[in-house]
């Protein structure tokens, strides 16, 4: 049946004519055009009056009218083709029971006066499944014994593997023709390439994610010529003779059946994108568990919601939205036939094709145990093409297929909350032991705008240092349990459900960038004060021999001192290129990067097309930082210093043979001291005395570098008593300097004209 002349009863034709509108039931309208593909650029719909939807549902109205009401006994899988052919029109329809296939199928369903099967009003024995009931109760339905791992088992005995999924494919052709069972490996995406890498999504727990671009006219369209004279040739199929008995019999009619014998070799790739399929997965003790089946282009938008966006923000274990969603059984890849004008023949191509734009597999880990998966869904989102269109943009159109995994995240976001407390606590600890001790240090001060600008600054400090160390433990969680589980106990989030860490970690960063700008402020506000303990070597002798004024002391040595402070304010305990060539290192071509892909498991091939989540990014960035930037802190903690060269020793050093101290105020009250006074009479002398003058500080002929003479120690915390800091304010920043000679003028800057403020 199902060629261009089928014959049908006539009375149950003539009942078909008289109930349904065949004008309304040949007319296809193909929704959620794409605009680039269409000459007028706009998204919306196309109305095509079809010339294979006119052929085929009267026929097969007529014919499933018979078998539902007057076949007894029940009919063979012969005699039911022109049932699945009816459902395969609504299918295309959307389900849109508004539709002619559609109400005829709901019609002729609650006309069967056949038993129900598995207890699924909607499920007759004469009729494919194509509704479910309620979508609550299929979606947590606990029937479903499927265990699952993300290793294989070790060793030839380890038994099943668990850690790839089983899934298989009942296929159909328009014309109702049964296409037989398969299993599962790359039938269901559009987007080809080798087995391996497209069917890695097979692996437990890997977020897969594969996009390309199709060819309207090459893959969609071309799809037509070749399945266009099986239509119109009645060409049944290789499967088309086999009777599989009765609807009782048949295991794809019973999800708790043992699988019979799967048909063997593989569905010719026309078949495939032009039938119409339902999904089963295969649990553990062998039996088929039908998954349903969710149209996102489903007449209402009620199929669209937070548990179905591409990444979805909520398991759909947990998302209140999918309570009135409308599951069903039934999808295809493309539609390259309906969308044939009438009065083309089989070589003609289609004005308009409708095709699979995005199809997602979601699984959900069950709460109950470990290991075990509540029923799948497959989300479908179908688009329509215009073939040929004059003017149109795009030749290709993008296709998608992805698999997303969830599970319950009550318990996490618990124990997220209780830590967030407790890292409060502690962020608000940290910020009053720091405002406490700079208020100790600089008591007399008002709280002015500087105290407010420097405590908001140590708040969102402690802030970033808390919660950003917490995000990273976080990640760090989801990487270690994620990548070492064996079995399916923990289930990466999606990366919309982790929102809330990954605010919080902006924050963190936001939070140290304000501490940046407020060190850098405040650095460069500090007062450096310079202190040049050179005397003079004696009095300058006139033309006459008569003694004049002291002979000056150059200070170059205090430019040269206040040159090296300057290069040390951006010395760093670590060499930035050198960590960021570390961490590039250990990503690339050590291959880290490769761990932040959603996938338990697996290398190259079978993880290229795994999303890279953002969590195990983060987790491996700190990671490779932690690892260059550590390695370098030890190195210079346990080699470069002690054995080469440590900058700062190095410029105490300096100090010492310059005979120059430096004073660096970074609080009105508090700073830091450093005694470079000389131990000998002169700094400012020839080589020959400066070498003679190490040489006695190494035989131990001179005194101690210290402050006091026994004393070794150089540098000093420093808080300044109010006397002291009203007179330093008042020699060198409220009173302006009066007039005096050049010399004079240095003398003050290098400090020798400001003896009462030496230390």
């Amino acid at each position: 049946w199902g060629q261009s002349e089928t014959c049908v009863l006539s009375e149950a034709r003539d009942e078909v004519e008289t109930e349904v509108d065949l004008e309304r039931a040949g007319r296809r309208r193909f929704l959620n055009l794409i605009p680039e593909t269409s000459a007028s650029g706009t998204d919306g719909a196309e109305t095509v009056d079809s010339a294979t939807a006119a052929q085929l549902f009267l026929p097969s109205a007529a014919g499933c009218k018979e078998a539902v009401v007057t076949a007894s006994p029940l009919p063979g899988v012969g005699a039911r083709d022109p049932c699945q052919a009816l459902a395969n029109l609504c299918v295309l329809e959307d389900y849109d029971e508004s539709a002619p296939a559609c109400a005829y199928y709901r019609k002729l369903r609650d006309d069967d006066a056949s038993g129900v099967v598995h207890g699924e009003s909607q499920w007759k024995e004469r009729l494919p499944w194509l509704y479910y009931d309620d979508a609550d109760s299929a979606l947590r339905d606990a029937s479903l014994r499927a265990t699952v791992a993300v290793q294989p088992p070790a060793g030839a005995g380890g038994g099943r593997d668990r850690s790839r999924l089983r899934l298989r494919l009942n296929s159909y052709s328009l014309n109702g023709t049964w296409l037989g069972v398969r299993e599962v490996t790359t039938q269901l995406q559009l987007c080809g390439g080798p087995e391996a890498e497209v069917a890695a999504y097979l692996q437990v727990g890997t977020q897969y994610e594969r996009s390309c671009s199709l060819h309207i006219v090459r893959e969609l369209a071309s799809l037509a010529r070749d399945l266009g004279a099986d239509i119109d040739d009645g060409d049944s199929g290789s499967a088309g003779d086999e009777d599989a008995g009765t609807a009782s019999e048949s295991p794809l009619r019973r999800p708790d059946a043992t699988l019979g014998p799967e048909t063997s070799g593989a569905l010719p790739w026309p078949e495939l994108r032009g039938g119409f399929h339902e999904l089963y997965l295969l649990d553990d003790e062998g039996d088929l568990f039908p998954v349903p089946v969710r149209v996102l282009n489903f007449p209402g938008g009620v199929n669209r919601n937070e548990a179905t966006e591409p990444w979805g923000s909520v398991p759909i274990s947990t998302a209140t939205a999918t309570l009135d969603d409308r599951l069903t059984r039934r999808f295809y890849l493309v539609d390259a036939l309906t969308g044939r004008p009438r009065g083309s023949g089989a070589s003609d191509g289609p004005d308009v094709v409708r095709y699979a734009r995005r199809l997602t597999l979601r699984l959900t880990m069950r709460d109950a145990g470990a290991s075990r998966l509540l029923p799948p869904v497959l989300d479908v989102e179908y688009a329509s093409a215009a073939v040929g269109a004059q003017g149109a943009e795009a030749t290709s159109v993008p296709a998608t297929f992805a698999t997303r995994y969830a599970m319950d995240l009550e318990r996490f976001w618990t124990a997220v909350t209780v830590l967030s407390v407790l890292g409060s606590v502690a962020v608000l600890a940290r910020f009053a032991l720091d405002a406490t001790a700079w208020t100790r240090r600089n008591q007399r001060l008002p709280a002015d705008g500087g105290f407010m600008f420097r405590s908001v600054a140590n708040l969102l400090n402690a802030y970033g240092d808390v919660f950003g160390v917490g995000c990273v433990a976080v990640s760090a969680y989801w990487f270690i349990f994620f990548k070492g589980q064996a079995e399916a106990f923990v289930m990466l989030p999606s990366e919309a459900e982790l929102a809330p860490i990954f605010i919080m970690f902006g924050l963190a960063a936001f939070c140290k960038l304000v501490r940046a700008v407020a060190l850098v402020a405040a650095q460069v506000r500090a007062d450096v004060f310079l202190i040049d303990w050179e005397g003079s070597h004696g009095q300058l002798v006139g033309k006459g021999g008569d003694l004049g004024p002291d002979a000056p002391v150059s200070v170059w040595r205090t430019i040269f001192a206040a040159n090296e402070l300057a290069e040390l304010q951006t010395a760093r305990r670590t060499y930035l290129p050198l960590t960021l060539f570390v961490v590039l290192l250990l990503l690339g071509p050590v291959g880290l990067e490769e761990a932040t892909r959603a996938a338990p498991s697996g290398t190259g091939r079978e993880t290229m097309h795994a999303a890279s989540h953002w969590a195990l990014r983060l987790a491996v960035g700190a990671f490779s930082w932690a690892i260059a930037a550590g390695a370098q802190v030890l190195v210079r903690r346990f080699f470069w210093g002690p054995y080469i060269e440590d900058p700062l020793a190095q410029f105490t050093d300096l100090l010492s043979v310059l005979n120059v101290s430096v004073l660096v105020l970074d609080e009105p009250f508090a700073g830091h001291y450093i005694h470079g006074r000389s131990v000998h009479a002169h700094a400012d002398a020839s080589m020959r005395e400066l070498h003679q003058q190490l040489a006695d500080e190494a035989g131990g002929l001179t005194g101690h570098r210290g402050l006091s003479p026994a004393s070794d120690a150089q540098t000093f915390r420093v808080f300044l008593s109010t006397r002291m800091r009203d007179l330093y304010d008042q020699k060198f920043l409220n009173a302006a300097p009066p007039p005096m000679a050049a010399r004079e003028r240095i003398g003050l800057l290098t400090g020798r004209g400001a003896q009462a403020t030496s230390p």
